[in-house]
């Protein structure tokens, strides 16, 4: 990077330039880039800004011009493919582990490699990175009412005495989430989420494995809930300082 003009994210599929978080030197040949990147008609609505990056980086080299394009160090900034989606870390990770290997914490998270920006907030707060309390003061309200339950794992290992089937655990278990948002519209109470369990291992997985958040958040979410409001976890709302509640 010391000698770099531009230094960005890299995505590893499609292999491309993250423009999600990028490094710029001013220097002539990273503003001839962003040039060819203004003047060029697949810089408009049509492409995005990652596509529109690569392809210029692409007319430079074939100008000739003398663009050094580098990564920032992929342990430390990475995309959403690197650190969610590919290691599966659907929940926030232990802290004492990340401090004891201090050279494998990430720097910079983007948070693509998911639809939505509702999606976005439900996986940054259950990966404790989502600290924006909001005009409905998600984590602050002192005059809010809960309710939680949870949803006990099934050993589906050989051996096992489980019946269950995969598929009817999440049946089982959108069937009790019905209930309780349910019971909270009657009570005027606010959930707070519990662990999902989904594949042939019943694995925890978070909401949004299950469903589509934004259509949830449409009728759930909020100040302007036409049913009930949501949250994630227990532990994640518990992990916020300014939570007024210790259960």
């Amino acid at each position: 990077m010391a000698t770099a003009d531009v230094a960005a994210l890299w995505d590893r599929s499609p292999n491309k330039y993250n423009s999600g978080f990028i490094v710029v030197k001013p220097t002539n040949a990273s503003k001839r880039l962003y040039q060819i990147i203004r003047s060029n008609k697949w810089a408009g609505d049509r492409d995005r800004d990652q596509r529109a990056l690569n392809k210029a980086i692409n007319v430079t080299r074939e100008q000739n011009i003398a663009l050094d394009v580098t990564l920032l160090n992929t342990q430390r900034f990475l995309s959403g493919q690197e650190y969610f989606e590919i290691p599966q870390r659907w929940f926030a990770p232990d802290r004492q582990k990340c401090v004891r290997k201090k050279n494998n914490c990430a720097v910079v998270v983007y948070n693509n490699w998911i639809v939505t920006k509702a999606a976005k907030i439900y996986r940054f707060r259950e990966n404790l990175m989502w600290v924006y309390d909001g005009d409905d003061q998600y984590y602050t309200s002192d005059s809010r009412l809960y309710l939680t339950y949870v949803n006990h794992p099934t050993d589906l290992s050989p051996g096992s005495q489980s019946t269950d089937e995969p598929a009817e655990i999440v049946q089982s278990e959108m069937s009790a989430l019905k209930t309780a948002m349910t019971i909270c519209y009657v009570l005027n109470r606010t959930i707070i989420l519990p662990m999902f369990h989904i594949g042939p291992e019943s694995a925890e997985r978070p909401l949004n494995s299950l469903l589509q958040i934004e259509c949830f958040d449409k009728y759930f979410s909020g100040i302007t809930a036409k049913v009930a409001s949501y949250f994630t976890r227990k532990s994640r709302m518990l992990s916020n300082p300014d939570c007024p509640y210790k259960w």
